[in-house]
């Protein structure tokens, strides 16, 4: 059983560092384009994240709401798991517990799991991976919580503002 577990433990390291390499060209033009945005909006009826600068869109795509992870209380949570995430965001995820049921990655199928935050962002890299997502997005707020989401859709309005003081 112990030989099990360390097995177990080891495939799901691997395909965290493999969903990381598959993100890594990808992440790095939306990291841009979520540097540079002013105001976020989240329809939670159809899924649709909309990055805006100057009044103007720099991103729309759909998401997949991963979860959030607590540093203080060092867990992650699904999605799935969270009873206020709206369905929209959160369906996609029963791919991830497919996964895990077939593979035996218990990380996968339970709702809550203890993780370091960069625990938490391999799940995040998982379900990009597994989704065939474009890229991950993560939001902390003021208590020391970080939301994970997943980008699902080729990026829309892929331009950038000027500068401050710039053309367009």
């Amino acid at each position: 059983m112990h030989q099990q577990a360390n097995t177990t433990r080891y495939e799901l390291s691997r395909l965290a560092r493999e969903a990381k390499l598959h993100l890594e060209s990808r992440q790095r033009r939306i990291d841009l384009l979520l540097r540079n945005h002013e105001r976020a909006s989240l329809n939670g009826d159809t899924g649709v994240l909309t990055l805006s600068a100057r009044k103007l869109p720099l991103l729309s795509t759909r998401v997949v709401l991963v979860g959030s992870h607590d540093r203080q209380k060092k867990t992650f949570r699904w999605g799935w798991a969270d009873p206020s995430a709206p369905h929209a965001l959160v369906e996609p995820l029963d791919d991830m517990r497919a996964v895990g049921e077939a593979r035996g990655f218990s990380e996968l199928t339970e709702g809550e799991i203890s993780a370091s935050a960069e625990e938490a962002a391999d799940m995040a890299s998982i379900t990009a991976l597994v989704l065939d997502g474009r890229g991950t997005h993560r939001v902390e707020d003021e208590e020391g919580r970080s939301t994970f989401f997943v980008l699902l859709d080729p990026i829309a309005f892929e331009s950038l503002p000027p500068a401050a003081g710039g053309e367009w």
